[in-house]
């Protein structure tokens, strides 16, 4: 290969490179987690401990618990 062909191989190289880098950059929220709708909580000690935390837990969040 002559030096005056390798520009163009390097642009080429380049070239393919940067389509290849545009992609794989995902856009949009495919890639974001979905948000849970539940959390399931394992609680040792007696409900009527866990239950008031629990309780005033989901009251400041909305999040929904399973407890077991």
């Amino acid at each position: 290969m002559s030096l005056s062909k390798r520009p163009s191989v390097y642009v080429g190289c380049l070239t393919i490179l940067l389509v290849l880098i545009v992609l794989g950059c995902k856009r949009g929220d495919e890639s974001k987690p979905k948000p849970a709708d539940k959390v399931v909580i394992y609680c040792s000690v007696d409900e009527a401990f866990g239950r008031k935390v629990l309780d005033r837990f989901r009251a400041r969040t909305g999040v929904e618990l399973a407890i077991t």
